[in-house]
């Protein structure tokens, strides 16, 4: 679909665009009005059939749906890709599945967001230590993760794009100097699943996790945790229940036994009980409609909306933190104004119903702004000009 030329049919699907400039997609992305009605109408048919074993049933079919639609999103297997309440949970998951002992180190960077938490508890818990990796400027290179490895470097752990400042991480680069050091890459994808290309397998990524209800459009209650096919064959999930053993998918009797069980060797080893199978079918219709409107055009769409944001600030003089560079950029844009705060800022661009997020970015204080496919230019140009009355 031609974004440019269907942008008011499109934007059909965002009704808080008839009130609101919202460009703070990287806060809390929108959910599609034809997604949410999808579901709904799906929810309503839930009350005239059996709850067991209908119903169940036909969760479980969208489950597996949706399941499969993502991994296609990330060129990964089906049976590498399990289902979270969020990406806190995922990440812990991850944390707790390596591990760390006395001796070991994790490499993380300042740019992260506190998902990686889980490893800075297992780093203190069990003696061993985090390396950080320090910013210049809003950029972190493949070169300085080289640096801060040494023999005793089990994982690196990185947000594929900086809730900050919207640094985006060369992932092939740095997923090939993990692979040729046999360290486990760790990735927070939250901030640039979708819109962004992002391949687990070309990348060399051990384990990633994401949230849906940002970029990917899926609203609250799952999130995804993608484990390559190698660590499944060699780890087991830290947790365990009826819901994640073996027999559990071909429901046989075993499946209520508690005297053993088996541990399968695909992802669904994590999922141990009933997820929240609408959130899971909110994913599934965004996926669709995504789909439908081509990964691809979103992505341009979105782009050509940054590289216009980006144009805007720097016309007016305003502090851009966030790389140029298309090899680095994201959707996400943070900027600053000598001598005003954020909150001056965020309050001058609200009384114009214009919705950004005001953030620190280390000794700086400004907004972050996040437009996406659906935003238009003159919204871009009316952010700005209501900025440009703070800049020299």
């Amino acid at each position: 679909m031609n974004i440019a030329n269907n942008i008011d049919k499109i934007r059909e699907d965002f009704p808080i665009t008839k009130q609101y400039n919202y460009l703070n997609n990287p806060a809390i992305g929108v959910v599609p009005k034809h997604v949410l009605e999808e579901v709904d109408a799906f929810s309503e048919t839930q009350l005239a059939i059996p709850a067991y074993p209908d119903n169940n049933m036909t969760n479980g079919e969208i489950q597996e749906e949706a399941r499969r639609g993502f991994a296609k999103l990330i060129n990964a297997d089906p049976t590498e890709i399990s289902f979270h309440e969020n990406t806190s949970i995922a990440s812990n998951i991850s944390a707790e599945m390596l591990g760390l002992k006395r001796g070991d180190n994790v490499i993380m960077t300042d740019l992260d967001y506190p998902t990686s938490l889980p490893w800075v508890r297992l780093a203190r818990k069990n003696s061993a230590e985090v390396r950080w990796v320090r910013n210049k400027d809003g950029l972190i290179e493949p070169g300085d993760f080289e640096q801060a490895i040494d023999d005793n470097t089990k994982v690196i752990s990185i947000s594929f794009v900086s809730f900050a400042n919207g640094f985006k991480h060369d992932l092939d680069e740095i997923g090939k100097l993990a692979d040729e050091n046999s360290i486990h890459l760790v990735v927070d994808a939250t901030q640039g699943s979708g819109y962004l290309d992002l391949d687990v397998k070309r990348s060399k990524i051990s384990l990633l996790f994401t949230g849906n209800f940002k970029w990917l459009m899926g609203g609250f209650g799952a999130a995804e945790l993608y484990c390559k096919n190698d660590l499944l064959e060699k780890f087991e999930s830290p947790h365990v229940g009826w819901h994640s053993v073996e027999a559990a998918a071909r429901r046989g009797a075993e499946t209520f036994r508690v005297d053993s069980y088996t541990n399968p060797k695909t992802s669904a080893q994590f999922e141990v009980g009933n997820p929240s199978y609408v959130s899971i079918h909110c994913l599934d219709e965004s996926l669709r409609y995504a789909a439908s409107i081509g990964w691809q055009n979103i992505r341009e769409a979105t782009f050509k909306l940054g590289d216009a944001l980006f144009q805007g600030l720097e016309d007016i003089g305003v502090e851009i933190t966030t790389p140029f560079e298309r090899k680095h950029r994201s959707a996400i844009m943070f900027c600053h104004v000598t001598g005003v705060s954020g909150k001056m800022l965020y309050d001058a661009l609200r009384k114009e119903k214009i919705v950004v997020v005001a953030r620190p970015f280390g000794e700086l204080d400004g907004v972050r702004i996040g437009p996406y496919f659906w935003n238009t230019e003159e919204e871009v140009e009316s952010l700005v000009r209501t900025l440009k009355q703070f800049s020299k």
